[in-house]
């Protein structure tokens, strides 16, 4: 994907992350028949906007999904958001063809950290209990730095 975009389209796919997406690594939990009160770990990179034509070049540049959300009780005049969504391995090629430009620092940091989990991440290791501390690491720094007001 990158040898076909030209550095403007770098820049604005970036930017809209930047000021209109996420990077974010979350946790579910589930249970089987073999492993009750399992917990999964995963990479997610996200842009959401009422105007469905500014992320749908990111379907198109990345793959991944576009979702849309409505409240179940929508105010008068409301308008539907839109989401691309991409996770683990399209979430991970997102980051390194756009984590070099990145403005915000905080981005900056977590398309690192989103980076880094994603490229340590194996299901043999799944059982592992230093494995699961990394990924609840990985999971409590990404949540740190989402939070409002964070630099």
């Amino acid at each position: 994907a990158r040898c076909r975009m030209r550095q403007f389209d770098l820049g604005w796919f970036a930017a809209m992350v930047d000021g209109e997406g996420a990077i974010s690594i979350n946790k579910t939990r589930y249970s089987t028949t073999r492993s009750p009160n399992r917990t999964k770990y995963y990479l997610q990179v996200n842009v959401a906007n009422t105007e469905k034509e500014l992320v749908e070049p990111f379907l198109t540049a990345f793959g991944g999904s576009i979702q849309t959300a409505r409240r179940n009780m929508p105010r008068k005049n409301e308008k539907p958001v839109f989401f691309w969504v991409a996770g683990a391995q399209k979430a991970l090629k997102v980051l390194e063809i756009l984590g070099p430009y990145f403005r915000s620092s905080r981005k900056r940091k977590l398309a690192n950290l989103g980076i880094e989990f994603q490229r340590q991440k194996t299901h043999r290791r799944c059982r592992d209990p230093t494995y699961t501390l990394e990924q609840e690491r990985f999971w409590s720094e990404t949540k740190r730095l989402n939070k409002r007001g964070i630099k």
